[in-house]
């Protein structure tokens, strides 16, 4: 397949993309077409709101055509809106007739937030997390799009598969309990069973194991895991085990929604293994320096952490 120049990308496998039905070869060739893209245009947070608000009316239209996305003849906030589309996979949903299905998005901000999908399927949503799902959910197909982390306890049903779109990739089951991560496009997916089977990004998963996916270079590690640890944030708990100075700092920022900037390199020997739960902040970072050796200091809103100092 011949890859796209910088300006250019066929819609319907920018579709394929967001679905999750790409090749290894067709994944590659729109990360690559992304990357020549992104930052061409800096927008600020208000100017994203008004992108999004006018994804469905302008950006679909044009997904439609079976003509190339040309970047320089589409006004610059179209241009944007792609950008954004492919990011947190939100245009899933159109596959069939985009002017027609509407969307259900759940947002949780700064709290937990339990939701009941209509096929009694139950969803702890983390804060800072969304999911997107269509109206018609559960009528022909079971399928929802995931923006950070949540736990999944999925009713069981043999017709109609549970499918968690994150990123471009799919985790699929029929009736299971388990725990997604999707952070961002820089960080890890993990995929944890707590009980049942799953499938995720092409792997097999049982109870009690955990996928770590690599988004950029598209490769997978399982690996077993505490069953008790699996979706522990729920009751405000993060379990580290051999995790390193980076792998902690990941998990504390996205908790306690904290800048935390890390400099200096960390010995590939610094690795620990604890717990916290329900702490305050102050006193994670306190523990951290105490076990760890790292040094930090607090500039306004900022952490700055020396990971180089970790014994």
């Amino acid at each position: 397949m011949a890859a796209p120049n910088e300006h250019q990308l066929k819609a319907d496998l920018l579709q394929k993309y967001i679905e999750g039905q790409c090749t290894v070869e067709e994944k590659e060739i729109v990360e690559r077409w992304f990357e020549q893209r992104k930052g061409t245009y800096p927008i600020n947070r208000s100017e994203q709101q008004q992108v999004l608000r006018a994804v469905r009316k302008n950006l679909l239209e044009e997904l439609r055509t079976s003509k190339p996305i040309k970047a320089p003849y589409i006004t610059r906030w179209i241009s944007i809106a792609a950008m954004l589309v492919l990011c947190c996979g939100m245009i899933f949903w159109y596959r069939s007739n985009p002017t027609k299905k509407q969307i259900n998005r759940y947002v949780a901000t700064t709290h937990r937030q339990v939701i009941h999908l209509p096929d009694s399927t139950i969803v702890e949503l983390d804060a800072g997390s969304s999911l997107s799902l269509a109206t018609d959910f559960n009528l022909r197909e079971r399928k929802v799009v995931l923006n950070g982390q949540a736990f999944f306890n999925v009713k069981t049903n043999p017709n109609k598969p549970f499918i968690v779109h994150s990123f471009g990739l799919e985790t699929e089951v029929l009736g299971t309990s388990f725990n997604v991560k999707a952070l961002s496009w820089q960080h890890p997916l993990q995929v944890a069973v707590a009980s049942g089977k799953v499938k995720s990004a092409g792997y097999p998963l049982s109870a009690g194991e955990q996928l770590t996916y690599d988004l950029k270079q598209h490769k997978g590690q399982i690996a077993l895991i505490e069953p008790a640890h699996i979706g522990a944030w729920r009751t405000g708990t993060l379990y580290f085990e051999d995790a390193s100075i980076e792998e902690i700092v990941k998990d504390i920022r996205w908790m306690y929604k904290v800048d935390i900037q890390l400099t200096g390199a960390a010995h590939a020997s610094c690795r620990y293994t604890f717990n916290i739960k329900n702490e305050r902040l102050d006193d994670v970072l306190n523990l951290l320096k105490k076990l760890t050796g790292v040094q930090y200091q607090i500039n306004k809103n900022q952490i700055i952490m020396d990971s180089s100092t970790c014994i």
